[in-house]
Order: structure tokens, then C-alpha cells, then sequence
């Protein structure tokens, strides 16, 4: 799917009418609300039973906006997206209270603004109708100089994976690193709005935006060309919430090649955090540190390597036990 080719039409998966979406082939047509709940994988469905879908209880969680964004923030209707005011203070992001206007004008150094859809006029996804709790404590984190990293001029390149607001890269694109806000097509045009609100078009911090589809390599090659090679940090804030796209975000991160991955992780539900762990011991990832922010878990990852799971395997053969019960 072309990034940029994002139509109308009627859905094939849900039924919904005059949506937008993308054509997955040439009678195939998927609403940005089950592109964003199935993939663009094929259903058990056809044109035949698309009225059966509409009617019936499975449609996706994520079942909204039908309107185009407009190209910039300053041309949004008053009262159709929300902006926050996050303060920085030296223990905290405060949030003054939520006001339902328009932004237009850039943040100042000693806040972070952020730009949401809570009513779904424009944006569908779950990503775009808050800042979540994760993001919020990981921007916080990173905004006090968390993991001491070497952010002089531009030359930390700093990838955020489902960016959604896209907060905890514009913190660290304020210190001066190189951020790249990465999302599916679909939430692109949110993430240049939250850039609009806390950076001047001349502001050589300002983040870049690309998209960056799950497990789609072309995606991966693009925003390397884009940041002119692999980040050296990945950030990802509430992403580990559903247990099919495990396998497909690690793949992701595997290909991006960072020498550090930070994840926060909602402590919602100890279950899900407890399959994501198994994941990671499965695949030999190495957790550099965990610890608790908030009321989220901070992780750093690093990637799997040969030597650790050579390492692995050898404690898990059956002469190695022995010898070291020996």
C-alpha cells in the first residue's frame, strides 16, 4: 500500500460506507479501522457478506472517522482535536487541564503541547485519541536526561515506533538528537501535527515522519534512506498490549538494528507483560535493565546476538547439565 494512497470507499471487512481506507486489490477495499485491528491480510469475508459484517457484533473495537485532516494544524476547525499543555518541571510533566482549541502556535522550551483526536473527527486508531499513560512517563523520563544518553548536536539518531503523539521523540528532538516519528499512513498526518506544535517550520530539531508498517521491509528501507542509516535508539511507548503483534514488533525492532531499544509498557495487564517476557527469553533478547516508571514497567533492550544464544542452547543440552551438576 502506498503510504499516500489513502481513499474512500466502501468496506469490505466491516461494512462501513464511504470510509477511508486503502484498495488492497481491485475489489478489495479496507477501512483504516480494520487496517489498523486485521492488517491487510485477507478475511474470511467477501462482498458478498459485507451487510452481514455491518450488522453483526464484529466489527473492529476502533470504529470511527470518516473526514479528511486538513494539510496543516492552523486549518483545524476550533473544537474538532484537543491540545494539552505538558509543563516540564523537575519531577514531573504537568498537565494544566485539556482544552478542546486549535494550537497553531509552537510550544515553548519549557512545555511539550500534544495534539489529540478523542472524538475520532479525523483519526482512527486507539493511538490517536489520547497520550497514553506509557508515552507520557517514557517523554518524562527522557526529558530529565534518563539512561544518560550522548545527546550532543545531532548526532544520536533516534527512530519512535508507533509515535502516535509522538511524545517521547519530540523530547528528545528538544535536546538536540535526530528523530525520526515513525506510525502507520493513516496516523502520519497527526504526528506533523504534534511537530507543528511544539516546532517552528525553521527549527533545524524539528522531527522528520515516515511510515513504518510492522514487519514491512520496504518501510524499514525507506526511513533508513530518510535518516541516512539504522538509528542508534529505538523508542516505543504502549505498544506491548496485543499478543498476536509480538512477534511482527521484535521482527521490526530485530531489522532496525538499534544498539538500544527503550519500551515502556502500561502495567494494565500483568498477563500480557508475562507472554511479552516469555516472547523475549524465546528469542534470546537481552534486557539491559527493567525497572518502573510510574505506573509503567522501563525496559531497555538489546538485541539478540549469536554468541547469547549459542549460550542458550549449551545451557539447555544435556551434557552441559551434567557437567555442571558435576
Amino acid at each position: 500500500m502506498d503510504a499516500l494512497a489513502i481513499d474512500r470507499g466502501n468496506c469490505c471487512s466491516c461494512g462501513q460506507g464511504r470510509i477511508l481506507g486503502h484498495w488492497l486489490a481491485a475489489e478489495t477495499f479496507r477501512c483504516c479501522a480494520c487496517l489498523d485491528e486485521y492488517g491487510d491480510q485477507p478475511l474470511e469475508k467477501t462482498r458478498a457478506n459485507c451487510k452481514a459484517a455491518f450488522r453483526r457484533p464484529g466489527k473492529p473495537a476502533n470504529w470511527w472517522a470518516s473526514r479528511e485532516p486538513p494539510q496543516k494544524l492552523a486549518d483545524v476547525p476550533e473544537g474538532f482535536l484537543a491540545s494539552t499543555t505538558w509543563w516540564t518541571r523537575a519531577d514531573n510533566l504537568v498537565d494544566p487541564g485539556r482544552k478542546s482549541r486549535n494550537c497553531s502556535q509552537p510550544a515553548g522550551e519549557a512545555s511539550i503541547v500534544s495534539v489529540t483526536d478523542p472524538a475520532h473527527h479525523y483519526f482512527t486508531g486507539h493511538g490517536a485519541e489520547r497520550v497514553w499513560e506509557a508515552g507520557l512517563a517514557l517523554a518524562w523520563h527522557l526529558s530529565l536526561g534518563g539512561q544518560g544518553l550522548p545527546l550532543s548536536g545531532t548526532d544520536l539518531r533516534v527512530l519512535e515506533l508507533g509515535a502516535g503523539c509522538g511524545m517521547p521523540g519530540i523530547a528528545l528532538a528538544r535536546q538536540g538528537a535526530s528523530v525520526t516519528l515513525t506510525d502507520v499512513p493513516w496516523l502520519l498526518r497527526l504526528c506533523h501535527y504534534n511537530v507543528e506544535a511544539n516546532f517552528r517550520e525553521s527549527d533545524e530539531r524539528r522531527p522528520k515522519i515516515a511510515t513504518l508498517r510492522w514487519g514491512n521491509p520496504a518501510d524499514v528501507a525507506k526511513v533508513f534512506a530518510g535518516m541516512g542509516g539504522p538509528p542508534d535508539l529505538v523508542l516505543g511507548a504502549d505498544l506491548v498490549y496485543r499478543e498476536d503483534d509480538f512477534d511482527v514488533l521484535l521482527a521490526t525492532i530485530a531489522a532496525l538494528g538499534a544498539h538500544s531499544t527503550l519500551l515502556t509498557i502500561s502495567r494494565r495487564d500483568n498477563a500480557v507483560i508475562a507472554v511479552f517476557l516469555q516472547k523475549l527469553a524465546s528469542q534470546f533478547w537481552h534486557v539491559q535493565s527493567c525497572g518502573i516508571l510510574g505506573n509503567s514497567l522501563l525496559m531497555d533492550l538489546r538485541l539478540p546476538t549469536a554468541d547469547r544464544k549459542a549460550a542458550a542452547r549449551a545451557v539447555a543440552t544435556p551434557g552441559s547439565l551434567a557437567a555442571a551438576a558435576a
